[in-house]
């Protein structure tokens, strides 16, 4: 992911999926009215109160009951969870069943490495032969073969991403000033202009452009696409313009030198230590292309093996109902002003989901191994195809890129997880949850709308501390006004200071760390309290059910949103993570989030005294 809230690392984090136009109103609901089940379920345990231990009530004898020997395990592995050990567990078995032909191929390559050595060493040969001959011909052909070479899969020290800016797909150039670039022909730029994607001052990306086949109009700077590290100010991305700067001034010789031996010492990676008694190394080196370079097509064998097509018109029909609940919090919300709102609410309406897989798959993406004949050959075609499809999405929407970008930075698409991105307001719901328990193909139920707080959750990532210093197409700008900031600020206190008060496992003496998990529980709590509003509305006003009928039915929300976060830890766990991640351990993520929702305390009648009970001055009502 190479650059983004950490640009340290280098991480890009960019993709998107179009959300055709699947409003509540125009989709087919069922019509089967919820069955009216009891209370209780074989997980819980009632001889605990709910307003003493929520997640205990939900979940005591699943945990008594569980025979895992967590304390033989290293500290990191003493954790067991319905999500997500269990479902990771199902979800392993489906990825071990995918065939990658091309990891065949490179398999087999890797086998051969020794034998293979000199044609890989003649590749690398040819590649710095064919910039240097480029230099003899003066600067514009260096770089118009520097595009050629980017555009075929060659690693050189120019980086290539997929970004947006106000909603376009585009790619963003930088270099670091990792290689010493002294000998200087033409004075460095040193404020390049942010109003247009590259402007005159930047002749060597115009060529480089050209020998991409990309519209110049479509390439960014990183100065003009700005991301949040872990500050609280927008991250200085001169420092990868000023690379750019360095390589454009400096003379040609000079970087063809110097861009050769870059791509030697990448290219040799995967062939020079390639021998008998480095087995393992290779097999670690094919994982990386697995998980990286070939996700296109891990993915698409996915989907065809375990995914069915209506389970994707069933998410997008949850996830629309969630943002209709959201809007109407937003519309109804006391403490923002009018601008304020204006802005949450064009956000929230200008969010993609990305919803499992892409809508439209771009063959010519696909990596095609059929013809390499050694592991750099491999290497460069598996390259290429990822700059292929980031040509394809040039120049297009968020929307109309959709899930495809998921390809084009290092995070995992075949992973238990979903994810807010931040840099172009969309939502990423990985195949997971395209499966049941998540989906069912009885149709909606309580259970899950339960589940879909982990998309109302990502949802509301957009508008928590860190979320709403980004608009309504991922760039920076907030959307909440000065004046309301203040206020912002005293309510997420109150959610900082609720968990802090709270003891992480009882008789631990380790209480929660409010702040290091502020943004994710603010999260759980937005997640909760739309998923519950959802629901509320389905079971209101499309299955007709009042009164205590729908109370029943809205405390089994509860249990079930419970349910989801059952789990085992040990104190050793807790000990090794706490403050070091940025999420809330399960209990709390259930009692944190409950405590803070009136309608819990009406449904489960809770009162003063009880261990959970706040008082609702000290309630967080934030989304």
């Amino acid at each position: 992911m190479k650059r983004l809230d950490n640009y340290l690392g280098l991480i890009a984090l960019f993709c998107s999926i179009l959300l055709t136009a699947c409003t509540v109103d125009n989709i087919d609901n069922p019509s089967v009215t919820p069955e009216v089940k009891p209370v209780e379920n074989d997980m819980m345990d009632t001889s605990v109160k709910p307003g003493v231990d929520f997640f205990r009530y939900c979940n005591g004898k699943w945990i008594d009951a569980l025979t895992v020997n967590l304390g033989t395990e290293k500290p990191d592995k003493q954790y067991y969870g319905f999500f997500p050990t269990e479902i990771q567990k199902t979800f392993d078995k489906n990825l071990s069943e995918l065939e990658y032909p091309s990891l065949k191929v490179i398999s087999k390559h890797f086998a051969s490495i020794a034998t293979d050595q000199a044609a890989c060493d003649n590749i690398v040969e040819a590649a710095k032969k064919r910039l240097n001959n480029a230099a003899d011909n003066g600067r514009e052909q260096l770089w118009m073969t520097i595009g050629q070479m980017i555009k075929e899969g060659y690693p050189l020290p120019i980086s290539v991403e997929m970004v947006s800016k106000t909603g376009i797909m585009g790619t963003m150039f930088s270099a670091t000033e990792k290689i010493d670039y002294a000998d200087q022909e033409t004075t460095p730029v040193v404020e390049p202009g942010t109003e247009s994607a590259i402007g005159a001052e930047w002749p060597m990306l115009k060529k480089i452009c050209e020998g991409m086949g990309y519209d110049v109009k479509y390439c960014y700077l990183p100065t003009e696409v700005t991301y949040f590290g872990m500050g609280d100010e927008p991250e200085d991305m001169s420092m990868f313009v000023k690379g750019l700067s360095s390589i454009q001034a400096c003379n040609p010789k000079t970087i063809s030198e110097s861009f050769g031996k870059a791509l030697e010492k990448s290219l040799m990676n995967y062939y020079a230590s390639s021998t008998d008694d480095t087995i393992d190394y290779n097999e670690y080196l094919m994982k990386e292309m697995r998980d990286g370079l070939l996700r296109y097509e891990g993915h698409r064998d996915y989907v065809k093996k375990f995914v069915k097509p209506e389970a994707k018109s069933s998410l997008k029909q949850i996830c629309e109902r969630l943002r209709k609940a959201y809007r109407k919090r937003l519309e109804t919300n006391q403490w923002m002003s009018g601008d304020s709102k204006v802005k949450a609410i064009e956000k929230l309406d200008n969010i993609t989901f990305c919803l499992g897989y892409p809508d439209t798959w771009y063959d010519n993406a696909m990596p095609d191994l059929s013809k390499t004949k050694n592991i750099v050959e491999d290497y460069l075609e598996l390259r290429r195809a990822n700059i292929v499809l980031m040509s394809d999405l040039l120049g297009k929407t968020v929307q109309e890129a959709e899930f495809n970008t998921c390809f084009l930075d290092l995070f995992p698409t075949l992973i238990v997880n979903a994810r807010y991105k931040p840099d172009n307001n969309s939502i990423n719901i990985y195949p997971v949850f395209l499966s049941e328990p998540f989906i069912s193909s009885n149709g909606l139920s309580v259970e899950m709308f339960a589940y879909s707080m982990i998309y109302a959750h990502e949802i509301t990532h957009g508008f928590d501390s860190r979320g709403a210093l980004y608009d309504k197409y991922g760039s920076v700008g907030s959307i909440i006004t000065e004046a309301d900031k203040v206020e912002f600020g005293k309510r997420i206190q109150l959610l900082d200071d609720c968990y802090s008060s709270m003891e992480v496992l009882p008789g631990s003496k380790v209480m929660c760390d409010g702040k290091t998990t502020e943004q994710e529980n603010i999260a759980d709590l937005g997640g909760f309290l739309i998923s519950y509003d959802a629901c509320k509305a389905w079971l209101e006003e499309e299955m007709g059910i009042k009164g205590e009928e729908l109370k029943q039915q809205m405390r089994l929300f509860c249990i079930a949103y419970g349910n989801l976060w059952r789990s085992k830890y040990t104190q050793g766990y807790v000990k090794l993570l706490i403050g070091n991640d940025g999420h809330s351990f399960a209990r709390e993520r259930v009692n944190g989030v409950v405590r803070n929702s009136d309608a819990w305390y009406e449904l489960f009648d809770i009162k003063p005294g009880d261990a959970l009970y706040l008082a609702p001055e000290k309630r967080a009502y934030i989304w």
